[in-house]
């Protein structure tokens, strides 16, 4: 893990990631590295104002989907503008269904597309097959 870390330092040194905080966040999620994922999550958010919408879609793809609705919970102004991104966390967290009864129909294709990317992501980083 050492030799990953560093890895990562070096990446983050050589393409600054340090001034692309999610980008950053999505590193040392990939890495296991859940106290510098949240480092650099809460430092995004406090540049941007926001998580972008990729990073939001990988780290449902890293089944992180609880951190991705407290989020939600937390930037309600944020549902507006990733509603099918909220939904399918809603849907890929199971349950909720009061939630997802309030969905507007006119995006659930758009939440369905979105359910499968994440699924289609998460078995290439798995190596599964998409059956």
């Amino acid at each position: 893990m050492e030799r990953l870390i560093s890895n990562a330092d070096v990446i983050g040194s050589r393409f600054s990631l340090e001034s692309n905080n999610g980008l950053a966040a999505l590193v040392y999620l990939t890495l296991g590295e859940m106290d510098e994922f949240s480092k650099y999550t809460e430092l995004a958010f406090a540049q941007d104002g926001h998580i972008s919408e990729y990073v939001l879609f990988m780290i449902l793809v890293h089944k992180q989907v609880n951190w991705v609705l407290n989020y939600f919970k937390n930037k309600e102004d944020a549902i507006q503008s990733y509603k099918p991104l909220y939904y399918a966390a809603l849907v890929l967290q199971g349950g909720s269904e009061q939630e997802l009864l309030v969905m507007p129909p006119e995006i659930e294709e758009n939440v369905n597309d979105v359910v499968r990317r994440v699924i289609e992501k998460q078995n290439q980083f798995s190596g599964a097959s998409n059956t």
